[in-house]
C-alpha cells in the first residue's frame, strides 16, 4: 500500500500555484516583501563588518545567519500557523467539503494544502 499519493499532491499544489499566481499584484508583493526583508538584513550586516563572527556558528557573516533564520522563520510560520489559515480558506471559498470527500487520505490532504506555501516560504 503506498503511503503518499504523489498525484493528488501535485495537483493541489499546482492548484494553489495557480490561485496564487492569478493574483499578479499580490503575488508581486509577496516577493516584493521577501527581497526587501533580505536587504534590511544585508544592511544590517554591514555595520557588524570587522567583529568577531564567533557567535554565528558555522555562518561566515551576519547575513547568511539572519538570511537562514529569515527562511527557517518562514518555512515554520507556512507549516504551522499556515495550516489553520488553509482550511479556513478553503471553508470560505466552499472548497472545503469538495475536497475533504474526494477519495484521498488525510496526509495526502494535509501535503497537498501544505505544499506550496512551504516551497513558495523556502523559495
Amino acid at each position: 500500500m503506498k503511503l503518499v499519493n504523489s498525484t493528488v499532491i501535485a495537483a493541489l499544489i499546482r492548484r494553489d500555484r495557480l490561485i496564487v499566481t492569478s493574483y499578479r499584484l499580490s503575488f508581486v508583493l509577496e516577493l516584493f516583501h521577501g527581497i526587501v526583508g533580505l536587504a534590511l538584513y544585508f544592511f544590517i550586516s554591514k555595520t557588524f563588518e570587522g567583529f568577531s563572527s564567533s557567535d554565528l556558528g558555522a555562518a561566515p557573516t551576519y547575513f547568511a545567519f539572519a538570511a537562514v533564520g529569515v527562511v527557517m522563520g518562514g518555512v515554520l510560520d507556512a507549516t504551522s500557523s499556515g495550516v489553520g489559515y488553509r482550511i479556513r480558506e478553503e471553508q470560505v471559498t466552499g472548497t472545503l467539503e469538495a475536497v475533504s470527500t474526494a477519495p484521498v487520505t488525510s496526509l495526502d490532504l494535509c501535503l497537498g494544502l501544505m505544499g506550496f506555501p512551504f516551497f513558495f516560504a523556502s523559495a
